[in-house]
């Protein structure tokens, strides 16, 4: 704390900050923000609270266990009607529930309670379980070589002219998959139904669909190409354009973006620079890959062995986004997409816990914070004692001197005499 405040009055101004107020919900505190657990509803917010790209474990819990066990507050102040957040939403920031248990109002969820959905085939170190290189102080290993041919590949002439073409096609492709997947869960719906020859006519049209998106896939071939002859050879960042950015559109859209507006930018240009990288970053690739790895599902099960601890439900998902393993799992289960939860108004049944105010449940614990942080001020930044802060004798007779400079000397000491008492 030292080393990030100059003062005590600076690390009281961020306590008093850290337990009064809040940046994402003004009606809370940041205090509140950290003590509860926070979670989506109808979807993984991986983009949000993100793990390693491509290894991702997340939790799946009933809304009826989540709304009848824990007091809950969001950033939008209230909680959907049916604990259905709308299309806009459900994607955003604001798909933030905070939540604490009702009784003891710790922010944690018991994990017996829930369905663990871990990664079966992500390719991990035998001894970490991370997809990346780590070294000896246990931090991942930078992919800054293969970063710094990315980042000449996207200010190249040459990839701004496949840009153009390129970023059409990213359009086309992801309403094409978006269309694909309609159609597959439509035919899912009408098997349960029970008309098999309707379901098999929309696994037709969506297989039509996969064979126009194979099309344009192909003809992307000259960007694979130039990444090649760049010397890029993360496996990673060829499979985005492979693809034609399946698993990362909107990070594709980005760098094909820098290249269409300005690819004749230098090194002169920090802040474009940054953001290029930063746009790598949040694809997955800042850090070198794991050499010599086994499964994730291999590497779970050696750890449950070895602890002798195992979740009570535990699914491994082959699909490569956690979403892609949410969607497939719900047509399994038979949960309607278009309506998980809407046959019993929770939200009604359990208005008591959705007061919107775990600021004001926990103020004993904020007290006792309060009270600890202080305790630790004392220790990092010692008050002055009052009797260091008493006036210099000497400029106090010059504060005497000037208002009594008609007295004698034996007479300003007496009235000096006089005033010091007053002061101590």
């Amino acid at each position: 704390m030292p080393n990030k405040y100059a003062n005590r009055a600076e690390a009281e101004h961020r306590i008093d900050l850290f337990l009064n107020s809040s940046d994402v919900a003004p009606h809370s505190t940041e205090f509140a923000d950290t003590k509860a657990v926070h979670v989506a509803i109808d979807t993984v917010a991986d983009i949000h609270y993100g793990g390693e790209r491509g290894n991702e474990i997340f939790f799946l819990y009933p809304v009826a266990f989540v709304a009848a066990n824990y007091q809950i507050d969001t950033q939008r102040l209230v909680v959907p009607d049916k604990f259905t957040p709308d299309d806009v939403h459900i994607s955003s920031q604001f798909n933030d529930y905070w939540l604490m248990q009702r009784e003891s109002m710790k922010g944690e969820l018991p994990i017996d309670a829930s369905i663990v959905f871990l990664p079966g085939e992500a390719q991990v170190d035998s001894k970490t379980g991370s997809r990346y290189q780590i070294d000896e102080d246990g931090k991942p290993v930078s992919n800054i070589d293969q970063m710094k041919k990315m980042l000449e590949l996207v200010r190249s002439e040459e990839f701004a002219i496949i840009a153009d073409v390129f970023k059409d096609q990213l359009n086309e492709l992801q309403d094409l998959r978006l269309k694909k997947r309609r159609l597959i869960q439509e035919a899912n719906e009408i098997d349960r139904i029970g008309s098999r020859y309707e379901a098999e006519k929309k696994r037709e049209q969506a297989k039509e669909v996969g064979h126009h998106i194979g099309t344009i896939i192909d003809s992307m071939d000259p960007a694979r190409k130039l990444i090649i002859s760049r010397g890029i050879t993360d496996p990673r960042f060829l499979k985005i354009i492979e693809e034609g950015g399946r698993l990362e559109p909107e990070g594709l859209r980005e760098l094909l973006s820098y290249a269409h507006n300005d690819y004749q930018f230098n090194d002169s240009d920090p802040i474009r620079r940054m953001k290029i990288e930063d746009t790598f970053r949040k694809m997955g690739l800042q850090f070198k890959l794991a050499e010599n790895t086994i499964s994730s599902q291999q590497c779970w099960e050696a750890y449950f062995k070895k602890t002798g601890k195992r979740p009570s439900k535990v699914i491994y998902y082959e699909q490569e986004t956690p979403n892609e393993a949410f969607r497939e799992f719900r047509v399994r289960a038979g949960l309607n997409e278009d309506g998980l939860h809407q046959q019993i108004d929770l939200k009604k049944i359990f208005a008591r816990n959705l007061q919107g105010n775990l600021h004001g449940e926990i103020e004993h614990e904020r007290d006792l914070f309060e009270k600890y942080a202080t305790e630790v001020l004392d220790d990092l930044f010692p008050r002055e004692r009052v009797d260091e802060l008493k006036p210099d004798p000497i400029s106090v007779k010059g504060l005497f001197a000037g208002a009594l400079g008609s007295l004698s000397n034996e007479e300003m000491e007496a009235a000096m005499n006089r005033g010091w008492d007053e002061l101590k």
